[in-house]
């Protein structure tokens, strides 16, 4: 019976494409929001760990420990914009994507509530004394913080992000040329990243040292997260097929990174262009790693996939909030206790997580602005899915 349902299925999707009309719909992509609540976890951990990291010695052993695996989960906000160039292809192979539409929705969703918070951090850090008064009145300022996320460290992954959706016509003009060859789609991601990097280094850098605040510098998890959008299914056949390989390969990069990280901690000289490279090599398999087994979360993992989805569904706002939360906690919590140290560094996640989504629920409910995603239920994030 299911295969007759599925052969009556195919045959009127078939006659849609033959008479014109529109096709069915590709299934959303269940796994994204089980990886959104990995990659948050990872983003709060990060700004956690700097925590124990600033009051250990640089000596010790225990500082290596934080401090290595803070480097380790670096892939987090990577991760997260390789989603955003996934989800702008996937959902172009499911409809024509009406670019009014499109930008609407993304002032509603990321521009609005990215402007909301830069102006709540950059009166916060006025009133700690972290800006003086005459940055507050200068407008090449509040353009410099807008522009280029600069209201606060983590917000420039928001700028990122607004460049990748204002550029995406753009590069999906080219991606569309190469869409199914992985090979070509690759070498041209890789090349103009290396050119990218020379011309920062030669040129971009000496005018404005940021580089990490600009698209260019994600080019290549940009460029190949359109093309694995584009062609999403065949892109986890190739991950499945060489899997052993990918590990082997990330294993092989995280060792050569953490080893450069230490270097550049203890003042040591380092290739710079060999570090970014592996670097890239390193997140964007970590990423890929870490859709792998979101996959495996949504398909077998029960209780678990219902605490990364809840965290995946609050991602954006627990991503804008948590700064808030991580800098009391910080005061709060003013020991150097080793042991002490590691239960804070298991326990507080979870309490800055909670925390962050009770503050976006009580905004919320507040409707005085539109805050962070809007009615941002699961039923919206599948149709975000999409985008």
């Amino acid at each position: 019976m299911k295969g007759q349902l599925d052969e009556v299925s195919n045959f009127i999707e078939l006659a849609f494409k033959i008479l014109g009309g529109k096709s069915v719909k590709k299934q959303w992509i269940p796994e994204i929001q089980a990886m959104r609540g990995i990659l948050i976890l990872c983003v709060v951990l990060i700004h956690v760990l700097y925590i124990p990291i600033s009051r250990f010695d640089l000596a010790t052993m225990i500082y290596g420990i934080y401090y290595g695996f803070n480097r380790v989960i670096q892939f987090a906000v990577p991760g997260f914009i390789l989603i955003a160039s996934i989800l702008i292809t996937y959902n172009l192979e499911q409809e024509k994507m009406n670019v009014l539409k499109f930008y609407k929705r993304k002032i509603h969703t990321i521009v609005m509530p990215y402007l909301f918070w830069s102006i709540v951090y950059i009166l916060c850090r006025y009133f700690v004394g972290a800006i003086e008064y005459e940055q507050l009145i200068s407008v090449s300022d509040w353009a410099f913080w807008i522009l280029f996320g600069k209201s606060y460290s983590h917000l420039y992954f928001m700028s990122v992000i607004i460049q990748v959706y204002l550029l995406a016509p753009v590069l999906i003009k080219f991606i569309k040329k190469v869409k199914k060859n992985l090979l070509v789609t690759f070498l041209i991601g890789t090349a103009m990243q290396i050119i990218f990097y020379w011309i920062n280094k030669f040129y971009i850098y000496k005018i404005f040292p940021y580089p990490a605040t600009l698209f260019y510098w994600h080019f290549i998890i940009i460029w190949l997260g359109l093309w694995i959008g584009f062609n999403y299914h065949q892109c986890f056949q190739i991950v499945d097929k060489y899997f052993k390989i990918i590990i082997f390969i990330w294993i092989f990069s995280m060792a050569f990174y953490i080893k450069m990280c230490f270097d550049i901690e203890l003042g040591k000289p380092i290739n710079t262009f060999i570090y970014q490279m592996i670097w890239y090599i390193y997140v964007f398999l970590a990423s890929i790693i870490i859709l792998r087994i979101s996959r495996l979360i949504d398909l077998k993992g029960k209780s678990i996939k219902v605490l990364f989805n809840k965290m995946g569904k609050y991602s954006f706002s627990i991503y804008l909030i948590h700064p808030f939360v991580v800098t009391v906690i910080k005061d709060i919590v003013r020991t150097s206790h080793p042991v002490l140290l590691t239960l804070f560094t298991i326990v507080s996640p979870g309490v800055i997580i909670v925390v962050s989504i009770i503050t976006d629920r009580i905004l919320q409910r507040m409707k005085r602005i539109i805050l962070f995603h809007g009615n941002y239920n699961v039923a919206q994030r599948r149709m975000e899915c999409k985008d």
